[in-house]
């Protein structure tokens, strides 16, 4: 990946990272989450799959409780998707999973 897709990813993980510590989420959730930001410490696309959980087979479907793991998967799917040649423009739905859930922690 290039600088760029590897800084622009950063920006979202990092949001990611903050929001998941003001919300306080479960240790298995921050484990994906560190995940994600190893693999963007580390360059390392590798790790992308660890914050998937395992399974990139389809994300979680549940928007009431499961809005944080939706926002996780949508974050982990995108990296995979720069990783594979992407645009930084397949950030933009994980961006806005994380305003969802940022507006849900506010309320």
């Amino acid at each position: 990946m290039t600088d760029d897709r590897w800084n622009a990813l950063s920006a979202v993980v990092d949001s990611l990272a903050s929001l998941a510590d003001s919300a306080g989420v479960s240790h298995e959730r921050r484990r994906r989450i560190r995940a994600l930001e190893r693999a963007v410490e580390q360059r390392n696309p590798d790790l992308f799959q660890v914050a998937l959980d395992g399974s990139a087979t389809a994300a979680p479907t549940e928007v009431d409780d499961e809005l944080p793991d939706i926002a996780i998967w949508s974050v982990a799917e995108a990296a995979c998707s720069l990783a594979e040649g992407e645009g930084v423009e397949v950030l933009e739905g994980a961006t806005l999973t994380l305003e969802a859930w940022a507006a849900e922690v506010r309320d």
